[in-house]
């Protein structure tokens, strides 16, 4: 079932594969897998709190997980808290200093905080 619900979202069916996510979390509600890539389907569904919420669940349970840290600075970059998305890049980055994916993210940020500074001077 779990290779169902990713292979749904890898194939872009991310109703589908939420729907096959809650289907697994039924029985078995702390499995950070599947927890996960049901954060990674929400965003792409633009559900960014609930997609928080996952990724968050993930992290109480082993702060170092960067893919969960990108996922959850990806949908705060969504709702417009670049503050807290370019922290969560940072804590990636304290994990993985060579993680492009989070070198990149986080100048992304920052630059939106400086767009708005500048935008509100």
């Amino acid at each position: 079932m779990y290779k169902k619900g990713v292979g749904l979202a890898r194939s872009g069916k991310f109703h589908e594969a939420i729907s096959c996510f809650d289907t697994i979390l039924d029985k078995n509600p702390d499995d950070g897998s599947v927890i996960y890539y049901k954060g990674l389907a929400l965003c792409y569904t633009g559900r960014y709190h609930e997609a928080i919420s996952c990724f968050e669940k993930t992290l109480e349970k082993n702060p170092k997980l960067t893919d969960s840290l990108r996922g959850k600075a990806i949908a705060l970059y969504e709702l417009g808290r670049y503050e807290e998305s370019a922290v969560c890049y940072e804590k990636a980055l304290e994990i993985n200093a060579t993680d492009s994916d989070s070198v990149f993210g986080r100048r992304v940020a920052i630059n939106m905080i400086g767009k708005r500074a500048r935008m509100y001077q």
